[in-house]
């Protein structure tokens, strides 16, 4: 959003935890702000679920009253209603990694990298008001 010259309202940023029912009380939340964002990334699928059924709950579906983009293409992503778009991260790839690391840890190895990045994919889908497009 920096970069596209936007500013983030504080309020639109939260924390809480990984339960169903936090996505539906930050919608409410977010819903309850002066100024009300047009879209929520949320940091798993798990949550947009709470999401979805805070905008139902309120009479209200996505994308029309809100796109919604969740991370980690859960199973489930590609059955609800409206189907999630979101980020996919390798998980095979990470728990590799992560065991990887862990054994190199145990190894007393000193040439580990402090940071791993992997490659995530951008996965296009109907609770976004436009499907499959993503800034470059």
């Amino acid at each position: 959003m920096q970069q596209a010259g936007l500013a983030i309202p504080p309020e639109w940023v939260m924390y809480g935890n990984y339960a169903r029912e936090f996505g539906q009380q930050a919608l409410n939340h977010l819903f309850s702000c002066p100024q009300r964002p047009t879209a929520v990334f949320a940091a798993s699928d798990y949550l947009v679920l709470g999401l979805l059924d805070g905008l139902r709950a309120n009479g209200l579906q996505a994308p029309a009253a809100l796109s919604l983009v969740g991370f980690d293409d859960a199973n489930y992503t590609d059955l609800t209603h409206p189907r999630i778009s979101t980020i996919r991260q390798p998980a095979r790839e990470l728990g590799h990694t992560a065991v990887s690391i862990m054994l190199r840890l145990l190894n007393d190895e000193t040439d580990i990298p402090m940071e791993t990045r992997l490659p995530v994919e951008w996965i296009g889908r109907d609770s976004i008001g436009f499907v499959n497009s993503v800034p470059k």
